[in-house]
């Protein structure tokens, strides 16, 4: 059974590594090779310790194996001007190598439960034009419900938005 735990500052660093080796194995193709390439598990790291430290309204939760971050995913209440009331799934990841053991499935339905309970429903989930793990989120009941460009990483990306309503997508 897969167990979801909220993370830690010594996670940090883990985390940064799953983001690192997923973008670059999923990503490869969609977005120009030098944001690949400059991507940075030292500025991730340091990224993940402070909305860990930091930001009380993220819930950061990780799933490790052997004290080793598999995946991880943030949430929190939606960005953006007209999203009160919504969550927002800001990030979920796992390694290339452990997909499909349940992992994603298990941080997913913990971020929109956590917002449930927040009552920061319905939950928003972008997604970059293009992933291959869009089923992903369709599989777990989200909808499509448009596209917008947003800077990523300094690159102006195109990226689907899919929302989830909290009951139905677990």
């Amino acid at each position: 059974m897969v167990m979801v735990r909220n993370a830690v500052a010594e996670d940090a660093r883990q985390m940064a590594v799953v983001r690192v080796e997923t973008w670059r194995r999923a990503y490869a193709g969609l977005v120009p090779d030098s944001l690949l390439d400059g991507l940075s598990v030292e500025d991730s790291a340091a990224r993940f310790f402070e909305a860990i430290s930091a930001f009380p309204t993220v819930r950061v939760a990780v799933v490790e194996e052997e004290h080793r971050v598999l995946g991880f995913s943030l949430s929190g209440p939606c960005r953006g001007e007209d999203s009160h009331g919504r969550g927002e799934i800001y990030a979920l990841y796992v390694l290339p190598e452990h997909q499909g053991r349940g992992i994603g499935t298990a941080l997913f339905e913990a971020a929109v439960s956590e917002l449930a309970t927040r009552e920061l429903l319905p939950v928003e989930i972008r997604v970059l034009g293009g992933n291959p793990y869009t089923r992903f989120y369709e599989k777990h009941c989200c909808r499509l419900v448009g596209e917008r460009l947003e800077e990523v990483e300094g690159v102006s990306l195109l990226l689907k938005v899919y929302v989830a309503d909290g009951e139905d997508a677990r």
